[in-house]
């Protein structure tokens, strides 16, 4: 009996605090002071958060990503082709196997890499150009 008597004791308890607990929670604390910018710390959020610089910035990378590949070198091609082959006299009637191997390599015209490479520089030029005239939209 002591025990049921001790356990809603608790209860009772634990419910007449809720309130109170309740409503010391919900007590209105200090207000924090609001935070402050500078127009440096403005500027450099509408910058960071600025979806045409963001896409400026895109088509920068994709130019500096030509001007690499106008500097490098055509690749080397190597194929090889093999199979069974006749000799074109009947008479002989012998059957052989034929390889193929060929190895190439393009040879540009002369200027064409400089140009090219000129080509590409200008278009790292623009796109550096677009990204200051996003910075300033």
């Amino acid at each position: 009996m002591n025990l049921k008597l001790l356990a809603l004791f608790l209860l009772a308890f634990s419910i007449a605090n809720l309130p109170y607990s309740e409503a010391q929670d919900q007590s209105p604390h200090p207000a924090a002071s609001p935070a402050t910018y500078t127009l440096a710390n403005i500027l450099d959020l509408a910058l960071e958060h600025n979806p045409l610089l963001k896409e400026s910035q895109g088509i920068l990378e994709q130019k500096e990503g030509h001007k690499l590949s106008a500097s490098a070198y055509p690749n080397p091609t190597l194929s090889f082709q093999g199979g069974r082959g006749t000799v074109r006299d009947p008479s002989v009637g012998i059957s052989i196997t034929e390889r193929y191997v060929t190895l190439s390599q393009p040879l540009e015209w002369p200027g064409k890499r400089e140009a090219s490479q000129q080509a590409a520089q200008a278009g790292v030029e623009s796109a550096k150009a677009l990204m200051e005239e996003a910075k300033l939209t």
